[in-house]
């Protein structure tokens, strides 16, 4: 069974792989993106909609844009990274390392964002995934 949890992230907020920030802006998106994450897998943490992982093998990421134009979602590694921190700084899981979270997988929400907006949604595959053991990938052709 798989899960989710969802973010509107504003543009004063967002990060990319491509921004050139100022050290101090960088650090204020990044501690207000984790504390958003926080406070978001608290809640659902709280109220049941989420659950402890001791092992995720599988997150997959959709990037949502407030545009149709082409994009490129792992750019937006620095917000996820943020936004992945809070979600253990709230318990979801013990710790981010690979041990943990096995893989992710970026993609591009097909909805489109708020004007204005980002959109970032977690979706936790707790379950086996066939194609992966949590060493190797098989039966794929990469």
């Amino acid at each position: 069974m798989s899960r989710s949890l969802s973010f509107i992230i504003p543009k004063e907020e967002w990060l990319t792989s491509n921004g050139r920030y100022h050290h101090m802006d960088k650090a204020r998106r990044t501690r207000t993106l984790r504390h958003k994450a926080y406070i978001s897998a608290l809640q659902a943490l709280h109220s049941g909609e989420l659950t402890h992982y001791d092992v995720l093998p599988l997150l997959v990421i959709q990037v949502g844009y407030s545009s149709r134009r082409r994009a490129d979602p792992p750019n937006a590694y620095p917000t996820v990274k943020a936004l992945i921190d809070g979600c253990t700084d709230a318990g979801l899981w013990d710790d981010d390392n690979s041990d943990i979270i096995h893989s992710c997988l970026f993609t591009r929400n097909k909805e489109k964002a708020p004007t204005g907006c980002y959109t970032i949604t977690f979706t936790f595959i707790s379950h086996h995934v066939p194609f992966y053991d949590g060493e190797r990938w098989s039966n794929i052709t990469l």
